[in-house]
């Protein structure tokens, strides 16, 4: 998941792309990675529990992962209205000559 590309999109792909993301780790989380735990004849029973568990977590893991993109995102501008502050603070205005030093 390449978050820096999703951050540097205008706000309506930044919002659209999170919205995929957030729909996909709900529909199929394990295209994200692996997940704990096994399924199948051979496994064991606290494998089987692992693998519940770790499934009953996907909703808190959607909210976590929307409120991460969402405070960077936040982040992000904050630290561009900052750098545009400091910018302007640091400018120096270059006075345009007088009459007298014209001539």
């Amino acid at each position: 998941m390449n978050l820096s590309a999703i951050m540097s999109a205008n706000e309506a792909e930044r919002q659209a792309a999170q919205g995929r993301i957030v729909d996909q780790l709900g529909r199929d989380p394990e295209a994200f990675g692996a997940m704990r735990g096994r399924t199948g004849m051979f496994a064991s029973s606290t494998a089987k529990a692992d693998r519940q568990r770790a499934l009953n977590d996907v909703p808190a893991l959607k909210d976590n992962l929307a409120r991460y993109v969402r405070l960077r995102a936040e982040i992000g501008d904050l630290g561009i209205v900052e750098w545009s502050r400091e910018r302007d603070r640091r400018r120096v205005d270059i006075p345009a000559l007088s009459g007298a030093r014209r001539a």
